[in-house]
């Protein structure tokens, strides 16, 4: 620049466009070859110029003189006197400078939070006290760690891309976890600015530890959790309403009680579910209006299918803080139980008010002053006093000298006199003067009023009880007679044979003595083919509810040849075990034997002369009709077989009573004579009829014994005697 024209005030030129550039829109940069430039020349630009770049360093140049003063004449005493300035100043730089220092340590050391200063591969360069007390590490240990040595939450590349997000945009703030050096993981909330120190990227990190916030929010959350629980699955329903009577919010149980979502519920008036809607309606509206709550209420709710649900309701007013009604919050309950309990309470009190009255038994309820609470209708009927007499007033006065009255009043002074519970016996006269006895039983217990003990007497006229046990007895003394006075011996025995009594009437047909038959069964008594007979007989009268009949022979006393002949008859007596009634009939088999005889005698002497015979059937029907019949009656055979006897003979007296005798003899199975006067023909006749039964039927012997009546006297006398002896047995 030495050759170049003006060159010579180049500092002047310098200098002089620090007046011009400020108030223009231009930068200007002045660059100078210190290989090139005379240091002289360097020092007067280095004046000139308030910014310098060195290198790729830029300075806010203090050794700059304002072109007035640089180019106001004596240049070196101005330079003198900004060098002296600038010694001052930055005297005055320095002390500001480590009081700022001195502030940023007081503030990196005493924040309450931790304070990390990491360059851009993560390592850490400074740490403070709070994050030496957060993760427990010392200084020294501090400065051998990098991030990913304490983060938790993200992978060490997770890290290096954070650190990437920092350096463009300057700044970030993120939730995260940090391990401590002791293992513990602590939640801390990050806070991250970009500072440059020597020309690097600095992270100047704070770390709030979070730990207890977060377990005080998931302490909140777990509460509030709790509470919707406890909201919804309160055991009643919960709903709140706005300030105009729509849903705003409904738990779950009454959502499950009506059968509702909640979408289906939350913005309809309340009264749209009620079933008295007009009546919910109009008090909803009053107590949104300031209406005085009522305590607790009834209401019938519509579930959705239908069904009606009674319900309790209790109301609260929600306000806002200038206590303004803004809304209800209302619980209801399900009282279908409680509904069906009382309405079966109510059906109990019926049903024991129809009892009281429609007993028999006398129930009278006494307080513990002795007045009567109650008296029902049995009472009434049998005093002849009506319970608005007596109701009120005590039992001694309405009941004096009765001994009843004496043991009730006994029993509420002592409950636990001894003798007292016991059933009593009582007498009592009635109104009319009838003596009837009455059977009290008490029972003392509280009163459900003021727990003061009641006495409730309980009476049966046992009157007629009494007359029948006694006519029982006398009934039972005139059987016990009876039976010790008939010819038969009687057993109770069980359903396999056992005999259950001792024998009980005649001795002489006894095979053992009394006592030798209690408990023995008929196999262990009696020979094995009559055991079996008695056995099969009791199993047949058990099972067809019938008579059993059997006839058998066994010797008296057992072992000896002395046979007798026995009848039993086998009845049940319950449902395992029969009465047995055994009786000696071997002088009735010697007289039938006799009778059999006489009558083989008899019909050999029938037989041997041409007497009437006919067979019928069950229904009366003749089924054989032989000659001496189609010659009495006139009567062919061929008209009478299949007719009736009513059919062949006119309906009188003695037809009628020809057809008892008949059924008769079908019905007990036993033979039967009788002497029928019978007119036939114009004549008179007199019959001996005989019946025999048969298989299918009747087997029917008529004679004609009114020519020989005399004649046979003698045998007619021997008839009657045979007769007898039948009539006897």
């Amino acid at each position: 620049l030495r050759e170049v024209p003006g060159s010579d005030r180049l500092i002047e030129y310098e200098a002089k466009l620090n007046n011009f550039l400020p108030e223009s829109r231009c930068l200007a940069i002045c660059q100078y070859d210190s290989r090139r430039f005379d240091p002289a020349v360097l020092l007067q630009v280095l004046s000139t110029h308030p910014t310098a770049a060195v290198g790729r360093d830029l300075y806010d140049n203090f050794y700059y003189i304002p072109p007035a003063e640089f180019l106001g004449g004596d240049l070196p005493a101005t330079t003198l006197r900004h060098c002296l300035e600038n010694l001052k100043e930055r005297s005055r730089a320095e002390d500001k400078l480590r009081e700022a220092e001195m502030r940023y340590r007081t503030l990196f050391e005493q924040s309450p939070a931790g304070v990390l200063l990491i360059d851009e591969t993560g390592a850490v360069l400074e740490s403070n006290d709070v994050a030496h007390r957060q993760l427990g590490y010392s200084r020294d240990e501090f400065l051998e760690l990098r991030v990913s040595d304490f983060e938790v939450m993200e992978r060490p590349e997770e890290t290096g891309a954070r650190i990437e997000k920092v350096l463009r945009t300057g700044r970030d703030e993120f939730e995260t976890r940090q391990r401590t050096k002791q293992g513990e993981i602590r939640n801390v909330l990050v806070a991250v600015r970009t500072v440059a120190l020597s020309g690097r990227p600095i992270f100047h990190c704070v770390f709030y530890d979070i730990t207890a916030r977060k377990r005080a929010e998931e302490a909140l959350r777990e509460s509030e959790a709790l509470l919707r629980e406890l909201y919804d699955e309160a055991p009643v329903g919960y709903h709140e309403l706005d300030g105009e009577g729509r849903l705003k919010r409904v738990n779950r149980t009454e959502l499950t009680m009506l059968g509702y979502t909640a979408e289906e519920m939350i913005g309809r008036p309340v009264w749209e579910f009620v079933f008295e809607r007009e009546a919910a309606h109009r008090a909803v509206l009053s107590k949104l209006a300031g209406s005085q709550l009522v305590p607790a209420f009834e209401r019938t709710y519509l579930c959705k299918d239908g069904r009606r649900v009674p319900v309790l309701i209790e109301d609260r007013l929600l306000r806002d803080p200038e206590g303004r009604i803004t809304g209800i919050r209302s619980t209801i309950q399900d009282i279908s139980v409680r509904k069906q309990a009382e309405e079966a309470a109510r059906e109990n009190q019926r049903v024991l008010e129809a009892v009281l009255e429609t007993t028999r038994a006398l129930i009278v309820l006494a307080d513990s002053e002795g007045r009567i609470l109650l008296f029902n209708r049995a009472c009434e009927e049998l005093t002849g006093r009506s319970r608005q007499e007596v109701l009120g007033k005590t039992i001694a006065d309405c009941f004096p000298d009765q001994v009843w009255v004496s043991i009730a009043l006994k029993l509420l002074v002592d409950r636990g006199a001894p003798g007292l519970l016991v059933p009593h016996e009582c007498p009592w006269q009635t109104t009319s003067g009838e003596q009837r006895l009455i059977e009290w039983r008490f029972r003392v217990f509280p009163s459900p009023r003021d727990g003061r003990p009641c006495v409730l007497g309980t009476g049966m006229d046992i009157t007629a009880r009494k007359r029948a046990e006694e006519a029982l007895r006398q009934s039972e003394t005139k059987n016990r007679a009876l039976i010790q006075a008939m010819p038969d011996t009687l057993f109770r025995v069980s359903r396999d044979g056992t005999f259950l009594d001792d024998p009980v009437g005649e001795d002489s047909g006894l095979a053992l003595s009394r006592r030798a038959f209690l408990g023995k069964r008929a196999d262990e008594l009696f020979p094995g083919d009559l055991a079996n007979m008695a056995l099969e007989a009791a199993e047949r009268a058990l099972e067809s509810g019938t008579l059993q009949v059997l006839e058998y022979q066994m010797p008296i006393p057992l072992g000896t040849k002395n046979l007798r002949h026995f009848e039993a008859r086998i009845v049940p007596c319950g449902p395992d075990e029969v009465l047995a009634i055994a009786r000696d009939i071997t002088e009735r088999k010697r007289v039938e034997e006799a009778l059999r005889e006489s009558e083989a005698h008899y019909r050999e002497l029938a037989d041997s002369i041409s007497d009437v015979f006919f067979a019928m059937d069950r229904d009366l029907r003749y089924t054989y009709w032989n000659k001496a019949s189609e010659k009495l009656t006139g009567v062919p055979a061929k008209d009478a077989l299949g007719k009736s006897l009513y059919e062949l003979f006119p309906d009188t007296p003695e037809t009628r009573e020809a057809a008892r005798v008949y059924l008769d003899v079908l019905r007990t199975g036993q033979p039967q004579t009788f002497i029928n006067d019978y007119r036939l023909g114009g004549k008179e006749f007199s019959f001996e009829i005989s019946a025999y039964p048969s298989e299918r039927g009747l087997s029917v012997f008529v004679k004609d014994i009114t020519e020989r009546k005399r004649a046979e006297d003698a045998l007619a006398a021997r008839t009657r005697q045979l007769e007898a002896v039948r009539a006897v047995t």
